[in-house]
């Protein structure tokens, strides 16, 4: 099934998805990072910053497990999120980009 096809299926249109949304939900689910989501005028900003902060917890000692659990339960409400009428803001596109393409480049992630 595809992501429209799932997102049709939960009764969610394709619809940009508003600004606020995004940044409230990052902020209730990483709030050590708040002020870099407060921050960020987009999300691709956004997903910089927190991809340098999953990085980062899982160079800590021992790594930060909850953080990093937190940052891919973020990441699967932005893949699920409804699509963006542009790259520029699909949230899909954005995670995908910022932050999935760039896993396999952490040797412990």
């Amino acid at each position: 099934m595809s992501r429209r096809q799932r997102g049709e299926a939960k009764g969610r249109a394709a619809a940009t998805i508003n600004p606020t949304t995004w940044r409230e939900t990052a902020a209730r689910m990483l709030p050590e990072l708040a002020q870099a989501i407060a921050a960020a005028d987009t999300p691709y900003r956004m997903w910089f910053d927190i991809r340098t902060a999953f990085e980062r917890a899982y160079d800590a000692e021992p790594p930060d497990d909850s953080l990093i659990r937190r940052v891919y339960a973020y990441c699967d409400w932005c893949i699920d999120a409804p699509q963006g009428t542009t790259a520029q803001d699909d949230l899909f596109t954005c995670v995908t980009c910022c932050f999935l393409e760039h896993i396999p480049e952490h040797p412990k992630a």
